[in-house]
């Protein structure tokens, strides 16, 4: 767990840090406003496109992964690769 939180957060921080301030969660950005090292205005700016941004994401994983688990609850004989069979 530990390894894949370094390895997906290692490139953010080094590829969008300089553009952000490394603020890759709203958790970062609360804490600089409650620090005071960021103003009010600025923080909630930043939290709605960290918030925008995560929607969008997960729309597009969504996107592409929908047709995969469409079928995956039916227990009906059209689609046999259905991995649920209540009888």
């Amino acid at each position: 767990f530990f390894w894949g939180f370094v390895l997906a957060i290692t490139p953010l921080a080094y590829g969008f840090g300089h553009f952000s301030g490394g603020h890759m969660t709203p958790a970062v950005t609360f804490s600089f406003v409650w620090l005071r090292d960021m103003d009010l205005k600025t923080g909630l700016l930043y939290m709605l496109a960290q918030f925008a941004g995560a929607w969008f994401g997960a729309l597009v994983l969504w996107g592409c992964t929908a047709s995969l688990v469409f079928y995956c609850d039916l227990n009906d004989a059209r689609y046999p690769y259905s991995s649920v069979r209540l009888s």
